[in-house]
């Protein structure tokens, strides 16, 4: 399979893949490659009985495409495995069972109010000296860490047959940028994800800045009663109908 990868979570494929096969996951740093020479300058050689042996040094570079063709490979003999895109025959979506992986082709949609949080995540040094401006520093040390992000979570959906999927993207993971993943509304990419929960009900948010984005704890939210004084913008983010709840592995095209 040649591809492009746009997304890939090598921890997760790693550790399904040493699943499948019933190993350990073993990290090889470098090889040494060892041969006999056999080159017509060494027939004297070989034939007085002495071996001439070569040895080569190198680092292993590894190439995340081989490493999510070779578990799709392996998955194909797995009962947990459903391929949307070269199956068979038709698979009922409706059917999904918690721990499947399938693969799927589809579009994928950034929901439009999330760009307030992609844009405060481009800007977050900016706003943070400018809190560090406004207060001493002994109060930000107190309550600036109430205002740091976490790592930026995507939260996105794709289409699965008649039901929607939804999954976050962790932003270190992308191949691509932001402003390129946003084009893949309107191009479909092979998908492969894994089924957290077959069916979530709508009124579950697939994004909540509170916990995804801002590092605040339960009492502080509770405390503060931060959520009911959210503004509207930063209110949590919803899809329209039940949805699939998903860990994405890979988007390649």
């Amino acid at each position: 399979m040649f591809g492009h990868l746009i997304y890939f979570n090598n921890d997760k494929v790693s550790e399904y893949n040493a699943i499948i096969l019933n190993n350990d996951i073993i990290e090889y740093n470098s090889i040494e490659v060892t041969k006999e020479k056999a080159g017509e300058a060494d027939v004297k050689l070989l034939k007085g009985g002495k071996k001439s042996v070569e040895s080569y040094h190198g680092t292993i570079i590894k190439n995340d495409m081989i490493t999510c063709n070779n578990f799709m490979n392996n998955l194909c003999d797995s009962d947990n495995y459903i391929d949307f895109v070269d199956g068979n025959f038709e698979y009922d979506s409706s059917y999904l069972s918690r721990g499947n992986i399938i693969r799927i082709e589809s579009n994928i949609l950034i929901p439009e109010k999330f760009d307030i949080f992609k844009l405060w995540d481009s800007y977050k040094e900016y706003f943070n000296s400018e809190l560090m401006a406004t207060i001493n520093k002994e109060d930000y040390n107190k309550f600036g860490k109430i205002f740091e992000t976490k790592e930026l979570k995507i939260p996105v959906s794709i289409n699965i047959e008649d039901n929607i999927g939804c999954s976050q993207l962790i932003s270190s993971l992308l191949k691509c940028d932001y402003e390129t993943l946003e084009t893949l509304e309107y191009d479909d990419v092979v998908i492969l994800a894994k089924v957290i929960s077959p069916k979530k009900r709508k009124e579950r948010e697939i994004f909540n800045p509170l916990t995804d984005f801002l590092s605040l704890n339960r009492m502080i939210r509770r405390i503060g009663n931060v959520e009911e004084n959210l503004p509207n913008e930063l209110s949590k983010i919803y899809v329209e109908n039940d949805y699939v709840s998903l860990e994405i592995l890979a988007i390649y095209q």
